[in-house]
């Protein structure tokens, strides 16, 4: 059978880096994007950015995207497997990338898909990002193959306001190694978006965003989101 793989993609930096990693090996002929009723899913702890940006960045990326419309209620894990196996076997796919790292709840998530939906599971990030002591090192890795991307949101109790909106960098990633807190987020320390890399046939940029307190998925943690008001294509 002829390999065809399909990528799970919330636009942040894990995401693309595992895309751009995976096409060396596989070509990616569907990008699979999550989102719910409410507009957020419960996979990342944090909101998401709007839904304009969102599509924006998958017209620039230009492969065939889904997007896999989920409940906020306690059967989203249900909903999603089910959803998914649909979509990966009416299309062939038998290799599904995610872009989760070292966090063995990601990986347990994984290892279920792969399991359940007969798919052999890619995981380029985790690849390069298999323990919190790896982040930074990672991180470099993301930042030297050209990803772009900024903080989309913070959670309140990790990290100050003013991080939102900046660009990440290898001055953001020292900085947030000098506060102990793990610079790859992969505890939901900050969300992450991506304004461009070179799978894209152009670059988003943010004119002008507010930043507005909201909760977090389980009503416990509330976070700082950018509110992106206006941006263009270049």
């Amino acid at each position: 059978m002829l390999e065809k793989a399909a990528i799970l993609f919330s636009g942040g930096k894990d995401s693309i880096y595992s895309l751009q990693a995976a096409q060396k090996y596989v070509p990616i002929d569907l990008i699979v994007s999550l989102t719910s009723t409410q507009g957020d899913t419960q996979f990342h702890a944090g909101p998401e950015v709007e839904k304009a940006l969102r599509e924006s960045q998958l017209q620039l990326l230009g492969i065939e995207n889904e997007t896999l419309i989920l409940s906020a209620g306690q059967g989203y894990l249900r909903e999603f497997f089910l959803g998914l196996d649909e979509m990966l076997r009416s299309r062939g796919i038998t290799h599904l990338v995610t872009g989760d790292l070292w966090h063995p709840y990601t990986s347990g998530i994984g290892d279920m898909l792969g399991a359940a939906l007969d798919v052999t599971i890619l995981r380029p990030a985790r690849d390069a990002c298999p323990t919190r002591d790896a982040s930074v090192s990672y991180m470099n890795k993301v930042i030297e193959s050209g990803i772009q991307s900024v903080v989309a949101s913070v959670r309140e109790r990790d990290l100050p306001k003013t991080f939102v909106g900046r660009t990440i960098d290898k001055t953001f990633v020292a900085e947030l190694e000098s506060m102990n807190i793990d610079s790859a987020a992969e505890g939901g320390e900050y969300q992450s978006f991506v304004l461009s890399c070179p799978l894209m046939k152009g670059r988003i940029v943010i004119d002008e965003f507010d930043v507005a307190i909201v909760d977090g998925k389980n009503d416990k943690e509330r976070f700082e989101k950018m509110c992106v008001k206006r941006f263009h294509i270049e």
